[in-house]
């Protein structure tokens, strides 16, 4: 896996969102949890379930990749998302939706998204 992807920015990108997620977890999570004992076992108390449970709000949440120095960005949920959704045309009953996810080099839609699109359909893939 790292043979292909040496060069996209990718593993780079998920070094640094485990160096934060880290950070988090046990600066902010693990001191909250310690101090509410009664709402939270023991058994959820792991850095490993939070990595999990923060990847899949990671890969269903759609949001802007942030840039470097862009520090105030607004926090996103999945539900956020469905709630700001909005239908171009009437959506009748068995069709199927499709949603986009924005002008993305490949790189940035497999870090985000764990896809990418094939040669040439992605307009917007780079050489970052």
């Amino acid at each position: 896996r790292l043979r292909l992807l040496k060069g996209t920015g990718v593993p780079e990108a998920v070094e640094k969102d485990l160096v934060n997620i880290r950070s988090e977890y046990y600066s902010i999570v693990l001191p909250f949890m310690e101090a509410h004992s009664d709402l939270f076992s023991p058994s959820v108390r792991s850095l490993e379930l939070y990595q999990q449970l923060v990847a899949l709000v990671m890969a269903y949440s759609f949001q802007e990749p942030l840039e470097e120095d862009d520090d105030e960005k607004e926090p996103n949920s999945p539900l956020m998302d469905y709630l700001r959704m909005v239908a171009t045309q009437p959506i009748l009953e068995g069709h199927e939706i499709f949603n986009t996810y924005g002008q993305m080099a490949n790189w940035q839609l497999i870090h985000m998204y764990g896809f990418a699109e094939p040669y040439p359909n992605n307009t917007d893939d780079t050489a970052d």
